[in-house]
């Protein structure tokens, strides 16, 4: 049997047992999770300022339009499962809720919905927002899974304590609200973006250190 090609090579596997190591869908992984690092940082940032109450709320949603955006294109990105976080239905269902999040924000700019304004945007406003936070949320314990699986226990580790951290102060918000405690959610959102580059950073050299191994 003749040798295969060079491009070939660059995609093999550990053992018979594990899943091939495919480059090209790890590199579309490594530059989505940069995208959701930045869309969860802003989105917490744009969270901060609102629920603060401080400076005009149309800052607070161009914040939250832009981290909107950038964690849809971040997700798109993404490769499904095996070598993404999430399984091609969900990665879906996601970037659908992202593009949502985003045109509610945006209408909000010219429409802002007061609690004399229509019953159905307000609705819509509240179960969207709920479930869109409720998504954010549940992100980083599957970052956390995502990360357990490849063998990548230290950055999982700061997946868990970055979802333990944000589901805290999301209790604290809706139990307590205390309005002081939403200030929490910005350092949050800058450690998120944080963890999001050095995860890229490992799961492309995790790879990289795969093919080397079995080549």
């Amino acid at each position: 049997m003749s040798a295969p090609p060079e491009r070939a090579a660059l995609v093999g596997s550990v053992s018979p047992r594990a899943s091939p190591v495919d480059l090209d869908a790890l590199e579309n992984t490594r530059l989505g999770l940069r995208g959701i690092g930045l869309g969860l940082c802003l989105l917490m940032i744009g969270a901060a300022q609102f629920v603060a109450g401080s400076g005009p709320r149309e800052i607070g949603s161009f914040i939250g339009f832009a981290g909107a955006l950038a964690l849809g294109l971040g997700l798109l990105l993404c490769a499904p499962t095996p070598h993404g976080p999430l399984p091609a239905w969900l990665k879906q269902a996601y970037v659908v809720l992202c593009l949502l999040a985003a045109l509610l924000l945006a209408r909000s700019w010219f429409f802002p919905v007061t609690e004399e304004g229509p019953l159905f945007w307000r609705r819509l406003l509240l179960w969207s927002g709920g479930i869109f936070a409720a998504a954010c949320l549940l992100l980083p314990w599957i970052l956390w899974r995502y990360c357990q699986l490849r063998g990548l226990t230290g950055r999982g580790l700061s997946w868990l304590w970055l979802a333990l951290a944000m589901t805290a102060v999301s209790l604290l918000v809706q139990i307590a609200g205390s309005k002081w405690s939403g200030w929490l959610f910005a350092p949050l959102g800058v450690f998120v973006f944080a963890v999001a580059l050095q995860t890229a950073r490992d799961v492309w050299l995790d790879a990289i250190s795969k093919v080397s191994r079995s080549r």
